[in-house]
Protein backbone atom coordinates (compact mmCIF):
# COMPACT_ATOMS: atom_id res chain seq x y z
CA UNK A 1 0.00 0.00 0.00
CA UNK A 2 1.62 3.27 -1.11
CA UNK A 3 0.75 6.27 0.99
CA UNK A 4 1.30 9.95 1.41
CA UNK A 5 1.00 11.61 4.77
CA UNK A 6 -1.45 14.46 4.33
CA UNK A 7 -2.71 13.71 7.84
CA UNK A 8 0.51 15.09 9.30
CA UNK A 9 -0.41 18.61 10.25
CA UNK A 10 2.23 20.31 12.35
CA UNK A 11 5.92 20.13 13.17
CA UNK A 12 7.26 19.35 16.65
CA UNK A 13 10.58 20.26 18.20
CA UNK A 14 12.86 17.56 19.58
CA UNK A 15 15.21 17.97 22.53
CA UNK A 16 18.77 16.91 23.38
CA UNK A 17 22.07 16.57 21.58
CA UNK A 18 23.68 14.04 19.25
CA UNK A 19 24.69 10.53 20.28
CA UNK A 20 28.20 10.09 21.65
CA UNK A 21 30.71 9.56 18.87
CA UNK A 22 29.02 11.80 16.31
CA UNK A 23 31.58 14.18 14.91
CA UNK A 24 30.86 17.90 15.49
CA UNK A 25 30.79 18.69 11.74
CA UNK A 26 27.90 16.26 11.14
CA UNK A 27 24.30 17.46 11.40
CA UNK A 28 22.99 17.34 14.95
CA UNK A 29 20.53 14.46 14.98
CA UNK A 30 18.60 15.41 18.10
CA UNK A 31 19.05 19.18 17.85
CA UNK A 32 16.06 21.47 18.29
CA UNK A 33 14.47 22.24 14.95
CA UNK A 34 12.56 25.12 13.51
CA UNK A 35 11.53 23.50 10.26
CA UNK A 36 8.85 21.73 8.40
CA UNK A 37 8.71 18.24 9.91
CA UNK A 38 5.39 17.39 8.26
CA UNK A 39 6.49 18.55 4.81
CA UNK A 40 9.70 16.53 5.10
CA UNK A 41 7.75 13.45 6.11
CA UNK A 42 5.52 13.89 3.04
CA UNK A 43 8.60 13.97 0.81
CA UNK A 44 10.21 10.97 2.53
CA UNK A 45 7.08 8.81 2.32
CA UNK A 46 6.26 9.64 -1.27
CA UNK A 47 7.90 6.54 -2.74
CA UNK A 48 7.86 4.18 0.24
CA UNK A 49 5.72 1.14 0.88
CA UNK A 50 4.00 0.39 4.19
CA UNK A 51 5.69 -2.31 6.28
CA UNK A 52 4.27 -2.41 9.82
CA UNK A 53 2.17 -0.96 12.61
CA UNK A 54 3.78 -0.66 16.07
CA UNK A 55 1.40 -0.97 19.02
CA UNK A 56 2.59 -0.23 22.57
CA UNK A 57 1.18 -2.66 25.16
CA UNK A 58 1.64 -3.29 28.88
CA UNK A 59 1.06 -7.07 28.80
CA UNK A 60 2.13 -8.80 25.61
CA UNK A 61 0.30 -12.09 26.21
CA UNK A 62 -3.05 -10.37 26.77
CA UNK A 63 -2.41 -8.11 23.77
CA UNK A 64 -1.66 -11.11 21.55
CA UNK A 65 -5.06 -12.56 22.48
CA UNK A 66 -6.84 -9.28 21.74
CA UNK A 67 -5.10 -8.63 18.40
CA UNK A 68 -5.49 -12.25 17.30
CA UNK A 69 -9.25 -11.65 17.47
CA UNK A 70 -9.46 -8.00 16.35
CA UNK A 71 -6.93 -8.14 13.50
CA UNK A 72 -7.03 -11.84 12.65
CA UNK A 73 -3.32 -12.33 13.27
CA UNK A 74 -3.05 -15.97 14.32
CA UNK A 75 0.70 -16.64 14.35
CA UNK A 76 3.01 -14.48 16.44
CA UNK A 77 6.77 -14.62 16.89
CA UNK A 78 7.83 -13.17 20.22
CA UNK A 79 11.36 -12.14 21.09
CA UNK A 80 13.13 -10.21 23.81
CA UNK A 81 15.23 -7.26 22.71
CA UNK A 82 18.71 -6.43 23.94
CA UNK A 83 21.14 -3.67 23.18
CA UNK A 84 20.86 0.09 23.16
CA UNK A 85 19.04 2.77 21.17
CA UNK A 86 19.59 6.51 21.07
CA UNK A 87 16.59 8.41 22.44
CA UNK A 88 16.84 12.20 22.17
CA UNK A 89 20.62 11.99 22.38
CA UNK A 90 20.88 9.54 25.27
CA UNK A 91 21.66 5.85 25.27
CA UNK A 92 18.67 3.79 26.47
CA UNK A 93 18.78 0.06 27.12
CA UNK A 94 16.24 -2.16 25.39
CA UNK A 95 17.00 -5.13 27.67
CA UNK A 96 13.79 -6.91 28.61
CA UNK A 97 11.58 -5.24 26.01
CA UNK A 98 9.31 -7.82 24.38
CA UNK A 99 8.15 -7.68 20.77
CA UNK A 100 5.53 -9.95 19.19
CA UNK A 101 5.37 -9.79 15.40
CA UNK A 102 2.60 -11.16 13.22
CA UNK A 103 1.65 -10.97 9.55
CA UNK A 104 -1.08 -8.51 8.62
CA UNK A 105 -1.70 -8.78 4.88
CA UNK A 106 1.57 -7.97 3.15
CA UNK A 107 2.91 -6.18 6.23
CA UNK A 108 3.37 -6.76 9.93
CA UNK A 109 1.88 -5.74 13.22
CA UNK A 110 4.37 -5.43 16.09
CA UNK A 111 3.23 -5.46 19.70
CA UNK A 112 5.85 -3.80 21.90
CA UNK A 113 5.94 -4.27 25.69
CA UNK A 114 8.66 -1.83 26.78
CA UNK A 115 10.73 -2.05 29.95
CA UNK A 116 11.36 0.87 32.27
CA UNK A 117 13.81 2.57 29.83
CA UNK A 118 12.49 5.77 28.29
CA UNK A 119 11.95 4.54 24.72
CA UNK A 120 9.36 5.76 22.21
CA UNK A 121 7.05 2.87 23.17
CA UNK A 122 7.35 3.63 26.91
CA UNK A 123 6.62 7.31 26.30
CA UNK A 124 3.57 6.42 24.18
CA UNK A 125 2.15 4.33 27.03
CA UNK A 126 2.88 7.04 29.62
CA UNK A 127 1.29 9.80 27.52
CA UNK A 128 -1.69 8.04 25.88
CA UNK A 129 -1.90 4.51 27.22
CA UNK A 130 -1.75 1.39 25.10
CA UNK A 131 -2.26 1.65 21.37
CA UNK A 132 -0.82 2.46 17.98
CA UNK A 133 2.24 4.67 18.25
CA UNK A 134 4.16 4.18 14.99
CA UNK A 135 3.72 3.32 11.33
CA UNK A 136 6.76 1.70 9.73
CA UNK A 137 8.19 1.90 6.23
CA UNK A 138 11.16 0.02 4.79
CA UNK A 139 14.04 1.90 3.20
CA UNK A 140 17.08 0.65 1.31
CA UNK A 141 19.43 3.10 3.04
CA UNK A 142 18.44 4.30 6.53
CA UNK A 143 21.47 6.61 6.73
CA UNK A 144 20.42 8.39 3.52
CA UNK A 145 16.83 8.58 4.84
CA UNK A 146 18.14 10.04 8.10
CA UNK A 147 20.18 12.59 6.15
CA UNK A 148 17.09 13.62 4.18
CA UNK A 149 15.07 13.94 7.40
CA UNK A 150 17.78 16.06 9.02
CA UNK A 151 18.13 18.26 5.93
CA UNK A 152 14.38 18.90 6.07
CA UNK A 153 14.59 19.61 9.83
CA UNK A 154 12.38 16.67 10.80
CA UNK A 155 12.73 15.82 14.51
CA UNK A 156 14.32 12.44 15.22
CA UNK A 157 12.91 10.78 18.33
CA UNK A 158 14.91 7.55 18.48
CA UNK A 159 17.39 5.58 16.43
CA UNK A 160 19.37 2.43 16.81
CA UNK A 161 21.00 0.12 17.35
CA UNK A 162 23.98 2.22 16.21
CA UNK A 163 23.96 6.01 16.44
CA UNK A 164 26.16 6.38 13.35
CA UNK A 165 24.64 3.69 11.08
CA UNK A 166 21.11 3.13 12.42
CA UNK A 167 18.84 0.38 11.05
CA UNK A 168 15.65 1.79 12.61
CA UNK A 169 14.78 5.50 12.87
CA UNK A 170 11.69 7.00 14.53
CA UNK A 171 10.72 10.42 13.16
CA UNK A 172 8.21 12.86 14.61
CA UNK A 173 6.08 14.50 11.94
CA UNK A 174 3.87 16.20 14.50
CA UNK A 175 0.72 14.10 14.17
CA UNK A 176 1.09 12.14 17.42
CA UNK A 177 2.06 9.00 15.51
CA UNK A 178 5.73 8.39 14.89
CA UNK A 179 7.03 7.24 11.54
CA UNK A 180 9.58 4.46 11.60
CA UNK A 181 12.05 4.03 8.77
CA UNK A 182 13.74 0.62 8.92
CA UNK A 183 16.37 -1.24 6.99
CA UNK A 184 14.66 -3.21 4.20
CA UNK A 185 16.38 -6.52 4.95
CA UNK A 186 15.54 -6.63 8.68
CA UNK A 187 14.23 -10.10 9.59
CA UNK A 188 10.49 -10.64 9.81
CA UNK A 189 8.33 -13.67 10.59
CA UNK A 190 7.63 -16.15 7.81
Amino acid sequence: MKTGSAFLGRACVSRGGPPAGVEPDRPRVFAPTTGAGAAAIDVLLGGLTFHCFDIAVTAIEAAREIYTVTLGVEIWQTRELAGTVWRRGRAVSLAGTLVAEGRLGSGLVRLVEPTAGHTVAREAIERRGEGLFSIGYQVDDPVAALGAALAAQTPVEQLGPDGIRPAEIYLNGGSGLLLCLMQRDMPSPT
